[in-house]
């Protein structure tokens, strides 16, 4: 019985062998081409880790100089986006998101006056839109949460952004 479980556990080995030297040598990885959240070891490194707590003005700095990683935040959860600075790096096409809550941004498309996590008057039904984006940045292969922006509180005087009529790029 145990010669035969050796044999077994032998031929599984052997076979793991060569599916993954197959998968190393055809795709250049070993999950066969396939690439999520959970094939970047980065993103299990961060489950070992406790969240980041930042404020609006902590979350600022973290634009990828200095030493520093690129973090953005939707709807009050932090991203960390350095994986692809020629995306979200200074000066690059995203980064008027970075170092800030723009999740009005992600919902209305007014890159340049609606980079604010202040989402009063937007519709119910837009709102899905944000949940479609944090799901994006949660399931990306180079992409993964870090924690959480506090905002304060928005004041009752303070006026319900205006919407936007057209969908534009900051300078």
């Amino acid at each position: 019985m145990l010669g035969r479980m050796v044999a077994f556990l032998a031929t599984l080995g052997a076979l793991i062998g060569v599916l993954i030297g197959y998968s190393h040598q055809r795709y250049g990885n070993l999950t066969f081409g396939h690439q999520n959240q959970y094939t970047n070891p980065k993103w299990w490194l961060q489950k070992l880790k406790p969240d980041l707590i930042l404020s609006e003005a902590e979350l600022a700095k973290y634009d990828g100089t200095n030493g520093k990683p690129i973090l953005l935040a939707v709807d009050g959860d932090v991203y960390d986006v350095s994986a692809t600075p020629e995306l979200y790096g200074t000066g690059k096409p995203y980064s008027f998101f970075v170092g800030k809550d723009g999740a009005r941004a992600y919902v209305t498309g007014c890159f340049a006056t609606d980079l604010t996590h202040d989402l009063r008057g937007i519709e119910p039904e837009r709102l899905l839109e944000i949940d479609a984006w944090k799901l994006f940045y949660n399931t990306h292969a180079k992409y993964y949460r870090v924690g959480k922006v506090v905002h304060p509180p928005i004041p009752d005087d303070v006026p319900v952004p205006p919407p936007c009529d057209a969908a534009k790029m900051p300078n």
